[in-house]
């Protein structure tokens, strides 16, 4: 039996995953994105997802294509702030698909929903907008609960400007009173 799909639900359904991806990845890593990137890189994922009625393109569902898509999609997302940081927001993004993905793949393994069609990586969900939204915000806020309880430290994080001879530099800092310091050799205080 075929399945029909529909270009506007193909589109619909992977732009409202991959804005609530992107968002995910923005709140475990508390980057205040604007949103408006945000959806500009789930744009460009969706649009993503319509090459699976050009058989031809099959270079976009190698490793490679699927790397530079997600490489772009993260780049377009988040403001830049350096090659360190992209490749952490990369790791940070695989970790919420690779979970995003394992709960769809769950979900169409135990439950065989009407509707669900998985094809080369793209998602294709004939639902109602409403629960797709409501899922989708589910794991938004999961995911950004549980990045929360792995983050290190319980002390407080600041942003940090140093300049120094006319250079300067910022970044994530933990406040640290100085108590808990040892000697690294020694181990004393």
């Amino acid at each position: 039996m075929k399945q029909v799909v529909y270009v506007d639900v193909l589109f619909a359904v992977n732009l409202i995953l991959n804005y609530f991806l992107l968002l995910a990845v923005a709140g475990a890593l508390r980057r205040k994105e604007k949103r408006l990137r945000l959806l500009a890189g789930a744009v460009l994922g969706a649009a993503y997802s319509l090459f699976i009625f050009f058989p031809q393109a099959g270079f976009l569902y190698t490793a490679v294509g699927k790397l530079l898509l997600s490489a772009a999609m993260v780049l377009t997302a988040y403001q830049w702030s350096g090659v360190r940081d992209a490749l952490r927001l990369m790791a940070v993004f695989y970790l919420a698909s690779a979970l995003l993905g394992g709960a769809i793949f769950a979900l169409w393994y135990f439950l065989s929903p009407p509707g669900l069609l998985v094809r080369n990586g793209v998602v294709y969900l004939d639902i109602p907008p409403v629960p797709l939204i409501l899922a989708a915000a589910g794991f938004y806020i999961l995911f950004t609960l549980v990045s929360r309880l792995f983050r290190h430290g319980g002390g407080r994080m600041y942003d940090l400007a140093i300049d120094c001879d006319g250079a300067s530099a910022r970044m994530r800092a933990l406040l640290d009173t100085g108590n808990r310091l040892t000697d690294v050799l020694t181990g004393a205080p």
